[in-house]
């Protein structure tokens, strides 16, 4: 309750009123706050940093909460394209819970990204294991696939995703896609 009063605030205020949000409860909760009001007003680079010194900085905090700081950092990092810096932020949470879920997906799509497809795909599959029914996991490890010239497996994922998603577009686009790369130019024309 207190993220969604503090990011619709935080929506609402210019940035003059910065430092009103940076009061918001003291220490990482402020931290998150800040983080998200910039991320809103389209500052996610400087959201990023934020929640990377946050998460250095944080005396006492338990590691999981440090590496959600982290890996929510590498998110603000993907969405301002910078992937290098997202990967470091990603790493720095996996240093402190190896195996981290979320580190792990955002890893994997920043590495997607710079076209490191097997590297994207490996991170892709070991966060899969935190999130199952996510589509759009599938449908991204399915680009890296592909990346990779697996097209069996590219359509296997982009079939899980359509079985979570029916009507995902990038899932469609990705089952066509892989059907080509198999020769199958009807069903990529049907997908």
């Amino acid at each position: 309750m207190k993220i969604m009063f503090c990011l619709a605030a935080a929506i609402l205020a210019a940035p003059v009123h910065a430092a009103q949000v940076r009061s918001y409860d003291g220490g990482a909760p402020a931290r998150i706050c800040e983080a998200l009001a910039l991320s809103a007003l389209g500052a996610h680079a400087a959201a990023a940093g934020v929640l990377d010194r946050a998460a250095a900085t944080a005396p006492g905090a338990r590691p999981e909460d440090r590496a959600e700081m982290l890996a929510l950092a590498a998110e603000f990092w993907r969405t301002a394209r910078r992937g290098a810096d997202a990967e470091a932020s990603a790493n720095a949470a996996l240093s402190l819970v190896p195996g981290h879920g979320g580190a792990l997906r955002v890893r994997g799509l920043a590495r997607l990204d710079a076209e490191s497809y097997g590297a994207a795909a490996a991170d892709l599959s070991a966060a899969g294991r935190s999130f199952p029914d996510d589509p759009g996991l599938w449908t991204a490890r399915a680009a890296a696939r592909a990346g990779m010239f697996d097209h069996r497996g590219a359509l296997q994922d982009a079939n899980r995703a359509l079985a979570l998603a029916p009507d995902l577009a990038e899932a469609l686009l990705q089952k066509g896609l892989a059907q080509v790369g198999l020769g199958d130019k009807a069903a990529a024309r049907e997908s």
